[in-house]
Parts: structure tokens; C-alpha cells; sequence
């Protein structure tokens, strides 16, 4: 890890933080809160750009694209979380419900709460 963080997606990743994906204003937007899982702090990078989360089940693939239009940093103590909104800028787009994604011994577990995911504005 550098001094400015590492990525979330290495840290989600590396099993050190779960991601949870809110869809907000019919999809224009994203919430994302990210939960360090370690025992010690972290440093999170959300780095400027687009970050593609897969959200798809063994049916169906989903990528969910953000778009972030600076970058940003989230020191997070010992369990605790942060959370910030970007736009949503992919053809398919969280419209509603949360994704909940964590590393696991299996691979990358996901949980939904609520979801509706559908199309983007053109």
C-alpha cells in the first residue's frame, strides 16, 4: 500500500474490505460504503475514473460501472466504514437495492437486499 492508499478494488480483492453498492436516484447514481474487515487501519483509494464492479450471479452477468470524477481517499479504522456517491455511467445500472460484496475463501460472495437493476439512460 502507498501512502495515498490502496485501491478499493485490491483491497476488496485482498479480503481487507467488503463493498456494498447502494443504486440511488433511479440509477444516475451510487453509493458506495466500504467496511474494513482487518484489525488494524487502512487507507482506501478510490482512484479517478471508471471502476467496474460484477454484480452477476452464475445466470446472469452484470457489470456495474462508476465513474468517479476525482479521486478520493478513506482512512477507515478497525471495522469501521465510509461511504460516498458517485454517478453511474454504465449501460446497466443499480436502480435500487444494495450489492454487498466481500472476498471469501470461495471467491467473491454477494448478497442483495431489494435489488432492481435495469438500463441506463442513453
Amino acid at each position: 500500500m502507498t501512502a495515498s492508499g490502496a485501491s478499493v478494488l485490491d483491497t476488496l480483492n485482498e479480503g481487507k474490505v467488503s463493498v456494498t453498492l447502494e443504486g440511488i436516484d433511479a440509477g444516475k447514481q451510487i453509493t458506495l460504503t466500504v467496511t474494513n474487515l482487518v484489525a488494524s487501519p487502512l487507507v482506501v483509494r478510490f482512484p479517478k475514473g471508471q471502476l467496474d464492479f460484477d454484480i452477476g450471479t452464475s445466470d446472469l452477468h452484470t457489470l456495474i460501472r462508476v465513474s468517479l470524477p476525482s479521486s478520493e481517499i478513506k482512512e477507515l479504522g478497525a471495522g469501521k466504514s465510509a461511504s460516498t456517491t458517485f454517478p453511474q455511467t454504465g449501460k446497466t445500472r443499480l436502480r435500487s437495492g444494495k450489492v454487498i460484496l466481500k472476498k471469501t475463501a470461495d471467491g467473491m460472495s454477494k448478497s442483495f437486499e431489494n435489488l432492481s437493476v435495469g438500463a441506463g439512460d442513453p
